[in-house]
């Protein structure tokens, strides 16, 4: 098991930000481990996204996303070789003052046969990097 929270500050509202997470499709221009991204399907706040990142090596793997609009984005696992587990989050609070705090939260097991490199990375380095390219692309779309 290995898992992530980390929180940002984001100079946005929250329903600014929470338009930056919930386009999918725009995720391979400004993070730079996700390679593709395909959704398969959408309905309202929900999706099911097929995901292709960079982590040593390219993985796929597919999650059903449940959105609360301005205030959260919700997925877990659907289909994947390479994780036995995915669940997470981003829970983002109005700040009230054109700034919102998102917290980004991921629990991911991993399959026996992924080596220990491709798991220390995700943790400790791709998923918090993750967070501030969100920040990045969100504070450019919408600047004070």
């Amino acid at each position: 098991m290995a898992g992530a929270t980390r929180s940002v500050i984001i100079n946005t509202s929250a329903e600014q930000f929470y338009s930056v997470v919930a386009d999918f499709e725009s995720y391979p221009s400004f993070c730079n481990d996700v390679d593709a991204i395909r959704v398969v399907s959408r309905n309202g706040g929900n999706a099911q996204v097929v995901f292709t990142i960079k982590v040593v090596k390219s993985i796929d793997y597919t999650l059903n996303l449940v959105g609360q609009p301005n205030e959260s984005l919700k997925w877990t696992l659907h289909q994947s070789k390479w994780f036995k587990y995915n669940d997470g989050g981003w829970d983002i609070k109005d700040l009230g003052d054109g700034r919102c705090e998102a917290t980004y939260g991921v629990d991911v097991g991993l399959g026996v046969f992924v080596p220990r490199a491709i798991t220390k990375r995700l943790v400790e380095l791709t998923f918090p990097a993750m967070l501030n390219q969100f920040k990045a692309r969100a504070e450019q779309l919408f600047p004070s």
